[in-house]
């Protein structure tokens, strides 16, 4: 009996409630303040955890929300790993892959942590889909982030599958290279083993549907929509086409090269006169003026016979582009007279009309369009 009696005086229950009622509200507040703190953490640590991160990331996929899944990851720092280009490299399909799909429902998820080292994290992830009976088991690394009310931190997904380092992208030399919507800059180039040839060496591309766009002067732009899968070389030599405005222009300043270069040859002028109708180079000067020199030497002075007078009747001029380079042919058509000498002082001159055929090599330098020789008759 006495064992029961002094049972009942050390029970908790009984000693609480014998003390006095401040004292019991201070220990009821810290119990309350203590449980909230619990909580606070409990679903802190949730809500900030890699759990959330990765079965958000999951769910993302599945559901195809492109911008959510960029949310929940954490890619390098490239002008290519935007989320624009992220969600447009995902989000593109094409027509016969457009029909819509019924969202897929995680119904159960289990993750495992498999390593840790510092703030990266490795896990395996275990879940299975509504309607499926496969189970799908999966390994994924995250990053510990920024810190939140300096408590907690940030988890993100490093997807190193959803995207490719170190592209390699050829293209056509002197051809503005610009992929999604980004210059591709010169620094990017590398050494390129075939001539006429530009490579570079682009640091991130997404897996995933991409736009490359080449530009060169004068030619139509080439767009084209491409998937990358798998790291692998790229290559893009389109036969770009000459636009009807560069033409036109080739086209206007052939025929005015050509008067220019016969008004010139028949007035024996210096070849300084017309050096602006060739390329720049060097060796092309050079050429030229060795071309226009012979052409002078047809034309007759007061001492020697030759052409008198000679004029361009038709000019018919088509502009090709084969194997990047751009060439003009021109068919001429021309009436001419000139001057034999017979006997001692004697002279005739001869009437006649001819044509001839005649191929250049023109490119541009600043807002003109210049020849090589091969378009001096």
């Amino acid at each position: 009996m006495e064992e029961q009696r002094n049972h009942r005086k050390l029970s908790p229950l009984l000693w609480f409630k014998g003390l006095s009622p401040w004292i019991c509200g201070v220990f009821l507040n810290v119990a309350v303040m203590l449980l909230l703190v619990l909580i606070f953490f409990m679903a802190g640590s949730y809500t900030y955890g890699p759990a959330k991160t990765a079965r958000g990331y999951y769910e993302a996929r599945l559901a195809e929300d492109w911008n959510a899944v960029y949310d929940n990851c954490k890619f390098p720092d490239s002008r290519f790993l935007s989320r624009q280009i992220f969600v447009n490299a995902m989000s593109y399909q094409e027509e016969e892959t457009s029909a819509e799909m019924q969202t897929p429902e995680i119904t159960s998820y289990m993750m495992r942590k498999k390593e840790n080292s510092g703030n990266r994290a490795t896990y395996q992830v275990n879940y299975s889909l509504k309607d499926d009976g496969d189970a799908h088991i999966e390994s994924i690394a995250l990053e510990k982030g920024s810190s939140v009310l300096k408590v907690f931190n940030n988890w993100y997904v490093l997807p190193e599958n959803l995207y490719i380092k170190d592209v390699s992208v050829t293209v056509p030399e002197g051809a503005r290279l610009t992929i999604d919507g980004i210059d591709v800059l010169k620094e990017l180039k590398k050494d390129s083993e075939v001539s006429n040839r530009a490579t570079y060496n682009i640091p991130y591309l997404f897996c995933g549907y991409h736009t490359i766009e080449l530009e060169e002067t004068g030619k139509d732009t080439y767009r084209k929509i491409f998937k990358l899968e798998e790291k692998k070389a790229l290559e893009f030599i389109p036969d770009l086409q000459l636009n009807n405005k560069s033409g036109k222009e080739i086209c206007e300043q052939t025929e005015k090269a050509i008067d220019g270069i016969y008004t010139a040859a028949a007035a024996q002028k210096d070849f300084k006169e017309i050096s602006a109708f060739f390329s720049s180079d060097a060796k092309t000067q050079k050429s030229a003026r060795k071309a226009y020199e012979e052409l002078v030497s047809e034309f007759s002075t007061r001492k020697t016979t030759g052409i008198s007078t000679l004029s361009v009747t038709r000019v018919i001029t088509s502009v090709q582009n084969r194997e990047d380079v751009m060439r003009v042919e021109i068919e001429l058509s021309y009436t001419a007279e000139r001057v034999r000498k017979r006997f001692f002082f004697f002279y005739n001159t001869e009437n006649y009309s001819d044509s001839t055929k005649l191929k250049a090599q023109v490119t541009k330098e600043g807002d003109y369009w210049v020849f090589d020789e091969g378009i001096i008759p």
